[in-house]
């Protein structure tokens, strides 16, 4: 009982809180972490869906329908 007394006094009560806000950031960035990983790998399966798609022609044609015929 005296060890957790001791804790809650004077520099050591300001000690223990900020410790205690470290840990809370620092969870709170291991979540922002995780959600950025799951941007990420939505980000990479759009980006390889779209390279297994066949490659887009562009005739001169597709450009300008008055050009078309020279």
């Amino acid at each position: 009982m005296k060890a957790r007394s001791s804790l809650c006094r004077g520099g050591w009560l300001w000690a223990t809180l900020l410790v205690l806000l470290g840990c809370v950031l620092l969870v709170r960035l291991g979540f922002w972490q995780l959600d950025r990983l799951a941007q990420k790998r939505g980000a990479n399966a759009q980006l390889l869906a779209r390279m297994e798609q066949p490659p887009l022609t562009i005739d001169r044609a597709d450009l300008d329908p008055d050009q078309a015929d020279l």
